[in-house]
């Protein structure tokens, strides 16, 4: 059929197609937009003038032809002068070299991407988050903690070292009337856990940053957050204070988990133990251990729900939870932990329930997610392409 269209074609450019080869030409061009976005691109008067400029300039005319014709197994075709252009017979053949040419190039009909094999979609593999961040002191002086032994202090900041089990670490020095600030921050692809001068600890995700004092003073204790964070507070009588972009947690000692990402609409602070007060403007709310306080930008108001305190902390834990998550969700998750750009060729409408650990590639991930049968996906450098099944 392929080589019965290709002659149809020619014969049209020719003004000698009959009636009946003409109705035969139509019924290909209705039968798929490819066969017609095709048929009007080998006709376009300018397209194939250009083509032919183009073969001028790249190889002598007549070689060309007589080597493709010679690959085809078929006799030189005599000239012809098409009847809308009136080019000499050279210009005919090279018309019909560039239509020979582009037929067999585009002709063909690809798979679709979606039905390739696993291994043909998936080009590369991407690993899990690394344990790493970046340092920046009061300076601006930025450094790397990948580049730091365990056990060395951190060159600029003689209060902070990195011990032996990885965790950035700060003595109490009390000294200076001027508060010195650090802010610790993880790149996507990165965790990390730090214990504040108090005792504080904390356990930062992905793509997350945290400023905090080298020392408290003052009769509070304050750090800014951006992105996710667990917060173990040491209890003193001084309050702890979390600020967000737009919302404050006050503790006296506790355990809880904020979630406040600037790329997110909604944002999260979440009591496993103790108790906080969440402030967003002049609402406050006051949660007590197992309830979520949760604050959409375009929303005048704190909302308070229990929820599954196993399933927020999940993050630190190790695991992918995902409960009835549709792909956004799924995907802003993979995208944070192993710093991937995601691209949605195709909508796909698909709920996710379930776990899968963290310390795994990304074939991994995303093979389970394919058992579904409801999305497939891509995978190039570190694009993943979201695709209908």
């Amino acid at each position: 059929m392929q080589q019965d269209v290709y002659q149809l074609i020619l014969n049209y450019l020719r003004g000698e197609i009959n009636a009946g080869d003409r109705e035969s030409l139509d019924l290909w061009r209705q039968d798929a937009p490819e066969h017609e976005a095709l048929f009007q691109k080998l006709t376009d008067k300018e397209w194939i003038g250009q083509q032919m400029e183009s073969m001028y300039q790249d190889f002598p005319v007549e070689v060309g032809w007589e080597t493709l014709q010679s690959k085809r197994n078929m006799p030189v075709a005599k000239t012809r002068t098409l009847n809308w252009k009136p080019w000499v017979g050279v210009a005919a053949v090279t018309v019909m070299a560039v239509i020979s040419l582009l037929w067999m190039q585009l002709g063909k009909k690809q798979v679709p991407v979606s039905q390739l094999t696993q291994s043909e979609r998936f080009k590369n593999d991407i690993p899990p988050a690394n344990e790493g961040a970046v340092l920046t002191l009061g300076n601006g002086q930025k450094v790397p903690l990948e580049e730091i032994h365990k056990g060395k202090a951190i060159p600029g900041q003689e209060q902070a070292a990195l011990q032996s089990n990885g965790i950035l670490s700060y003595e109490d020095k009390q000294g200076g009337k001027t508060l010195s600030y650090n802010t610790l921050t993880t790149p996507k692809g990165n965790s990390f856990q730090i214990q504040l001068s108090d005792g504080t600890r904390v356990w930062l995700n992905a793509g997350s940053s945290i400023t905090y004092p080298v020392s408290f003073r003052g009769g509070e204790r304050k750090v800014s957050l951006s992105g996710e964070a667990y917060f173990e507070v040491a209890p003193e009588l001084d309050p702890f204070i979390v600020n967000t972009k737009d919302m404050e947690i006050l503790v006296l000692g506790t355990h809880f988990n904020v979630k406040a990402y600037d790329n997110e609409n909604t944002w999260r602070t979440t009591l496993l133990e103790g108790a906080v007060k969440v402030q967003v403007g002049r609402e406050i709310q006051l949660l007590s251990p197992g309830k979520q306080a949760s604050w959409e930008r375009s929303a005048e108001k704190i909302e308070t729900d229990k929820v599954d305190t196993e399933e927020v902390m999940a993050w630190k834990n190790g695991l992918f939870w995902f409960n009835n998550a549709n792909i956004n969700e799924v995907m802003h998750q993979l995208e944070r932990w192993y710093d991937i750009e995601v691209i949605y060729e195709d909508e796909v409408d698909i709920h996710f329930s379930g776990t899968i650990p963290k310390n795994v590639n990304i074939t991994t991930v995303l093979k389970t997610l394919e058992l579904t049968n409801g999305v497939k996906f891509k995978i190039e450098g570190n694009k993943i392409t979201i695709l209908k099944p």
